[in-house]
């Protein structure tokens, strides 16, 4: 009772002192400590995981947060991951804080496991321990911003909403955009009539494989024009790779996007997550490797790096790095990691036939065709946010607002239903 009333006289205090007030009345009033202006939060895809739980309808279908559900609707964990996290547990390790660049196995295994061991450019190359794929991308904001004085940054239309977000909050405050996306379908040549219209030395990002959130990937003839554009440009390049693994199963088959533009010479910043090809999600672990032109813009790159994590959050937490570092450099556990990749990624590739084959008996149509060219966890249809909201209300069924579809909450217990709700409400459109 005492540390409840204790409780309710320091809600008394903040209230009366106005140590933190979000009003209008308390931003015009001076010596407040903390005003904070009224914000509309974000729309995340967990809220729509979350209404998703609460839907107590006995047909429904999860479709919406990026992570890899398997056939029992259960949030799948990888055994290599498991096996992985085991050994290093078992080991004693000291609990001092980690450098800023993160562990020196990890940096090593990972530069080694994007470009291939004894790859040329790995003199000049180096990795570094970021929170996930979105964390590198908050450090290359960081180093475009303070470093080479770039304020703007040129995305795909359309692109995950969230890079938007992350660059402004690292200084990069303008955000361009290319054509991406033409009929369903990926438009080379929008794309590419785009990155020669810009700026030289523009900052543009660009998605390695399994495009987020069309599905719509370059062939490896479509990278080699977009690289020969890069070049004559000069464009500072942004790669990001999230789900490489889900397009053939083999996570360095699908990185080969990268090894094009570092054997043409250019420069290259590249965002990576091993958060979703290893189920890893809570630990937060991704990296940001580099390739620079000589040694010395490496080192260069290396200080500033260092620098912006010590300033930002001091160094990178210690186990998600050694777990990584245990799987790419165990020849077993790397051979199992790769068998799960396969398995999941031709569990993918069927769901998005079977999704495809359920489409064309509700409502035949060519619309559907986009679905069968799209690669890796998503496919996407062209629908509204009135469309999504019919979805959710009267199908429950749950996509994203952007059309944007999980295949692997797709199995055999919902996929005809998400089927004839996707026709449904397209047959209205």
């Amino acid at each position: 009772m005492r540390k409840f009333l204790r409780g309710i006289k320091a809600l008394q205090l903040c209230r009366e002192t106005r140590l933190f007030d979000c009003t209008n009345r308390g931003q015009q009033k001076l010596g407040m400590a903390f005003v904070f202006p009224r914000t509309n939060p974000p729309v995340l895809p967990h809220e729509a995981l979350e209404k998703y739980r609460r839907d107590d309808a006995k047909l429904k279908a999860n479709l919406t947060v990026g992570t890899y559900w398997n056939e029992r609707e259960k949030l799948h964990a990888f055994e290599t991951a498991r096996e992985a996290r085991r050994i290093v547990h078992s080991r004693v390790h000291c609990h001092n804080y980690p450098h800023q660049g993160g562990n020196e196995d990890f940096r090593r295994l990972v530069t080694e496991f994007v470009l291939g061991k004894g790859h040329p450019a790995l003199g000049r190359s180096s990795s570094f321990q970021s929170l996930g794929a979105g964390g590198a991308l908050s450090i290359v904001g960081h180093l475009l911003s303070k470093y080479m004085a770039c304020d703007t940054i040129f995305l795909s239309s359309p692109h995950w909403p969230t890079y938007a977000k992350i660059f402004p909050l690292a200084g990069v405050t303008n955000i361009g955009h290319y054509r991406y996306l033409k009929n369903g379908a990926f438009d080379l040549d929008g794309m590419l009539e785009d990155l020669l219209a810009l700026d030289c030395r523009s900052a543009v990002l660009l998605q390695v494989c399994c495009h987020n959130p069309t599905g719509c990937d370059p062939t490896i003839e479509d990278w080699k024009k977009i690289v020969a554009i890069v070049q004559e440009k000069k464009h500072r390049v942004i790669l990001d790779a999230a789900y490489h693994g889900y397009v053939s199963g083999d996570p360095f088959a699908d990185l080969e996007p990268v090894r094009i533009f570092v054997d043409a010479g250019l420069d290259v910043l590249l965002c990576q997550s091993f958060s979703k090809n290893l189920t890893m999600y809570s630990d937060r672990i991704g990296s940001l490797t580099v390739v620079a032109s000589d040694t010395e813009a490496l080192q260069a790159i290396e200080a500033a790096v260092f620098t912006i994590v010590y300033h930002s959050y001091v160094a990178p937490p210690r186990d998600p790095a050694l777990i990584i570092a245990t799987i790419l450099g165990d020849t077993q556990l790397r051979d199992l990691w790769f068998e799960e990749l396969r398995q999941a990624s031709d569990r993918l590739q069927k769901n998005r036939r079977r999704l495809y084959d359920a489409l064309m008996r509700e409502l035949p149509s060519e619309r559907w065709e986009r679905i069968l060219h799209q690669k890796g966890l998503y496919c996407s249809v062209d629908v509204d946010l009135n469309d999504v909201q019919k979805l959710q209300e009267r199908y429950s069924v749950y996509i994203l607002a952007n059309g944007r579809i999980n295949l692997s909450g797709l199995n055999e217990g919902n996929i005809s239903h998400a089927a004839r709700a996707l026709a449904g409400v397209v047959s209205e459109i």
